[in-house]
């Protein structure tokens, strides 16, 4: 989380009605995600596609190993993110 602000803008908009907008609270809950809720989460990247100051991910969210050993995947996602200026300012 370090190099986030190689990568966003301060004035990052977020479209999910649960995660408010800004930086900081992005940073805040994907720490909480990735340190505490799912430790072993990962994101497999299945494809990328750009247009313009597009670009849309498809991938698979993973939370971790279950009981069983075996993957426990969350969900398939697709992440749709605006840039300017090589930052990221929407999501």
């Amino acid at each position: 989380m370090e190099r986030v602000n190689d990568f966003m803008t301060e004035r990052y908009i977020q479209h999910n009605p649960n995660v408010p907008d800004g930086k900081d609270a992005a940073v805040s809950g994907l720490t909480r995600v990735v340190t505490e809720l799912f430790p072993n989460f990962r994101f497999e990247l299945k494809r990328a596609i750009a247009d313009g100051d597009y670009v849309v991910l498809h991938g698979r969210m993973v939370r971790g190993k279950g009981a069983d050993g075996k993957d426990t995947v969350d969900r398939s996602e697709m992440d749709i993110y605006r840039f300017e200026n090589g930052k990221i300012v929407e999501h």
